[in-house]
């Protein structure tokens, strides 16, 4: 999966992605220009990834996939 596909997926299913997002993921810090970033690691495809994202005007931006 590329970044752009799961950033279309997690913008898709924001209502979902979002309160989940505050329960696991770890929050980083505050930029202007990128939002509120966070870290979450989730497997996809039975693989664990640790996915680096920012959260800005309601939309979700997807920085980093790497899979563990």
């Amino acid at each position: 999966m590329t970044i752009q596909q799961l950033e279309g997926r997690l913008n898709a299913k924001k209502d979902e992605f979002l309160p989940m997002l505050k329960v696991e993921g770890f929050y980083i810090d505050f930029c202007e220009t990128k939002g509120y970033i966070y870290e979450i690691f989730k497997p996809l495809f039975n693989v664990l990834h640790r996915i680096r994202l920012s959260i800005k005007n309601g939309r979700i931006v997807v920085h980093t996939l790497v899979k563990l």
